[in-house]
Formats: structure tokens, sequence, C-alpha cells
């Protein structure tokens, strides 16, 4: 009998569907600056913003958080809102009004909006740490129209001399706004851009008041002949470090490319089938070589079309004890529930995503993850939207609409309305009751959480803007024949109003003493 004992050995064979390896990333793509260390006298960045852009672009969650950035911040318009003591309806108001409302509604090349321009910068901005906005003047320097530059083709070069210059400037008085002028000596830089054929084209920095050469980016004494550069305004992320623009997102910038390597390795995985269909178990004996010669052909020729479904498989197997032909067993175990769940690194991409969202301070939800909390996404636009919507609009009142509403009227971003319809209702009625609220005040305010609005009808002339709507109903309701109205002639409800304690009635008795 020990002549009959069989080795305890395992053999494994594998039968596979071959298919060709999954492409992943872009196909071609080329970074303008790559391999050029030292180009004139321009800065490297500490970070390639090409390869930043591509990163950010290729995972999910991190795209989904920076287009949220990107929405909230630039996606929703703005409006035209007139500077304190400023008399809107006033000839010089109106002027300044429709001047600045001309330069927004025509500012882009080709017809692009506003709204598209800012969205294709907060894309830049926060993806790769800068954006760039060319401006196109006129004759006399004035801004009339401005496009969009891809930032990852931009190098910027060191500061220069204090250069004098004459800024305007808004002046305050008790009389309202006007502009003024002021001497400055501030430091400028140059900006290069490299397109992907190699061909460069300089620009200088907005306010410079210097002739730099487009091709070589030269300062020029006489500039005649030569092909000047444009001015562009930079819009960058300050970092402490480095004169360029870091993002926010760079903080998680090892969790988002270990997110994106774990899911290629996933998908890997996946296509390359790395966890079998199926295993099928011999004990005892082994298969013959008829059996594996039709397995691998069912999985070859028959396992990937529908017809598989009704097909049969055969399988034999030979004992290797002659005194026992019998002891082979088969045993088939599928495999397909471990293909389905074994997602390697489940929780690294959780907290892959937690160290983004914590990076750029949005919460999961704006990515789709997770519940919609209203409570975050008040806190996400009081503290993170907002502020990126005021840095923009102190930029461009500042150094673009100045010169065409002359101080007057600013630009103001809209953001989402976080506030339901019905609360903001309420707040302005309560607010109109007790007269700590005006018409123009109202206006402004349903403008705000109604964009509509703003198309409304025009101002009743006879309309007293700045006095509360509820007083003017009662002076129109009480005023006797001389037009004046008394203390009490005021309603009940309108501010100034006394109430009296009341007072329960009375009817004399029988006996002639007063009975309630």
């Amino acid at each position: 009998m020990s002549d009959e004992t069989p080795k305890k050995t395992v053999d494994a064979k594998v039968f596979y569907v071959s298919k060709a390896a999954a492409e992943v990333g872009p196909a071609s793509a080329a970074d303008p600056w790559l391999n050029t260390k030292d180009y004139d006298d321009t800065l490297i960045a500490p970070y390639s913003k090409f390869a930043l852009a591509q990163i950010a672009d290729e995972h999910g969650y991190t795209r989904g958080i920076l287009d949220a950035l990107q929405d909230n911040t630039a996606a929703f318009g703005g409006r035209l809102v007139s500077a304190a003591k400023v008399k809107e309806d006033s000839e010089d108001a109106q002027d300044a009004y429709f001047r600045a409302l001309n330069f927004i509604e025509n500012i882009g090349v080709n017809g692009e909006s506003l709204t598209s321009i800012r969205r294709k910068l907060a894309a830049d901005l926060f993806r790769t740490g800068e954006a760039y906005l060319e401006v196109l003047v006129n004759k006399r320097g004035r801004p009339v129209a401005v496009k969009q530059i891809p930032s990852h083709q931009f190098r910027i070069t060191l500061e220069s001399e204090p250069v004098r210059v004459t800024r305007t400037v808004v002046k305050y008085s008790p009389s309202g706004p006007s502009l003024d002028t002021r001497y400055e000596q501030p430091r400028f830089r140059r900006f290069c851009q490299r397109m992907t054929d190699g061909t460069t084209r300089w620009f200088k920095e907005w306010g410079d008041p210097r002739d730099i050469d487009a091709q070589t980016g030269k300062v020029l004494d006489d500039p005649k002949g030569r092909p000047l550069a444009t001015p562009v305004i930079r819009f960058f992320n300050y970092s402490s470090w480095t004169p360029y623009g870091v993002p926010a997102w760079v903080a998680a910038l090892v969790e988002t490319k270990g997110a994106s390597g774990v899911s290629r390795l996933n998908l890997g995985m996946t296509e390359n089938n790395a966890i079998p269909a199926m295993a099928i178990l011999i004990s005892g004996g082994r298969a013959t070589q008829g059996s594996l010669d039709r397995i691998k052909d069912f999985l070859e020729s028959r396992g990937k079309s529908r017809e598989s479904l009704a097909s049969v498989l055969l399988l034999e197997a030979e004992s290797e004890l002659e005194s026992d032909p019998g002891n082979a067993k088969i045993e088939i175990k599928p495999l397909t529930s471990d293909q389905r769940d074994d997602s390697l690194f489940g929780k690294y991409l959780d907290h892959c995503d937690e160290q983004i969202s914590a990076a750029t301070r949005v919460p999961p939800m704006f990515a789709g993850k997770g519940q919609a909390n209203e409570e975050l996404r008040r806190l996400a636009d009081e503290q993170v939207f907002a502020p990126c919507r005021s840095d923009f609009d102190a930029i461009f009142n500042a150094q673009l609409l100045i010169l065409h509403s002359r101080g007057l009227w600013t630009y103001e971003s809209r953001g989402p309305n976080i506030t339901s319809s019905a609360v903001s209702a309420n707040i302005l009625a309560t607010l109109e009751r007790t007269g700590g609220i005006n018409p123009a005040i109202a206006r402004r305010v349903a403008e705000e959480i109604f964009p509509a609005a703003a198309e409304g009808a025009e101002w009743d002339e006879s309309l007293n803007r700045s006095k509360p709507f509820s007083l003017t109903l009662v002076e129109n309701a009480k005023k006797d024949n001389t037009g004046k109205t008394t203390q009490a002639d005021k309603m009940p409800g309108e501010p100034g109003h006394i109430v009296a304690p009341a007072v329960p009635a009375v009817s004399p008795g029988a006996d002639g003493k007063q009975k309630p």
C-alpha cells in the first residue's frame, strides 16, 4: 500500500482570454516649458503648471472640488451697485452707469461674456495657482476688452526697479465719490508666454508705462517700428516662499497622485482579470489532458459569446491511486463575488479625498460625495467662495471699471442663494414694517435674491426711495388739507405711533354707578 500513497503536490493551470492593456491618460500632451531651465531672465516655477493642471483634471474627486470652487466663485454673474452718497438718478450717475454697463456687456473678444471669462480664470487659478487676463486698450489707453490666456504657458521675471506712475483712484467725501490721481513707485514684472511650438511672446504688467518689446521682452527707449507688448492682469494665490502662485490643493498633491495611481491599479486588475472568474479544484487525482484542452478551447472561443449561456462543459479526472480509480473529486468554486468586491485601497482612497477637501476647505458634498448639509454649504460660501469673489471684484473695480464708472458704480459678484426664499421674504417684511428698510434697499436685496428683479419696472419719480414705504403709505392716507401729518394721526404699527393701554368698556347701572 505504501507504493500507492500519492505525493502531496499542488498543480495549478491558468486559462485566460488575452486582451490589449488599457490605455490611461492623454495620448499626447506637451508642456511648453519642458526642458527649458533658463530662458532669458524668467524665473523657474517650483511646480510645472502644466503638470498641475493635468494631475488635477485626471483625478475625479480633485476635479469635482476644483469645479465647485470655479462655479461658486465665477458662475453666477454680477451687477452694478452705486457707491455711497451717489444719487442714482442724477445725470452724472446715469452716464457713468451706462458707460460701465456697455464695457461689461462688450468686454469679451468675439462676444464672450464676462462670466465665461471669469470661469476660465477661476479654472486656471484653482488648478495652477495663477491666471492671466490680457487687456486690450484703445488709443487713449482705456480698456475696451479682455481675453483670458492659459496660465501654464507663462513664466514671470524679477521685479523691476521702482517706476514712477500716476494712478487713478476713488476719493470719498460727504458729497459722494470722485476721481483723483495719486503718484506711486511700484515695481513691475514682465511675462513670457511660450506656446507648444516653441514660439514666445512677451507681455507687460497692467499699469506699467514702459514700452516693452513683444518679441524680446526688452525695455525700449525708442519703440518706433517695434511690436509692443500688451498688458496683462495677473491673478495668483500668494505664497510666502515663491513669487509664483501656488494652488491650495498642492498641500494634498501626494494624495491626489496616490489616488490616481490606485485607480489605475484597480483598472488594470479589472481589465486583466487579476482575480479569475472561477477555480476548478481536483482532489485525489488530476484532470485529463482532454479536459484541460476543452477548458482552454471553451474560454478562448465560446466563453466571450452569448451562446456560452446554453453550453455544457464536460470535465474528466483520473485518480492517482490504481487501487481506487474512483477517488478523484472535482469541485468548481465561483470567484465572481470576489471580483466585484475586491477594490484595492478603499480606505486609502477615502483618506485621500479627506485630505483634498481639507487642503481646499471645500466639503465633500460639493464633489458629489456624502450627504448635503446646508450649514456646511453656508460656511463654505462664507469662508471660501465669497472671499474669492470679493478678491476679483476689488481688482476688477480698481484697475478696469473705474475708468468707465468714474467711481460712482462698482461691480459686485453674485453668489448662490443660500437663504430660502420664504426666510428672505419674512426678513424683508419685518424690516419694512419697522421702518428699517426703504424701497431702494428692498430693491437691491430683491435683486440679490432674485436676479430677474433687476429687469423690473422703472422707479416711480414721485416715490421717495430713501423713506420706508410704510411711512409713505401712511402719509398719503392721513394727510389733512394742509398736507401735514400729526402724531395723533399715525396708524397702528407705524414707527412713532403711541399705543394707549386698553380700557374696558363701561355703562351706567340702575343705581347710577358705572358697571363694566
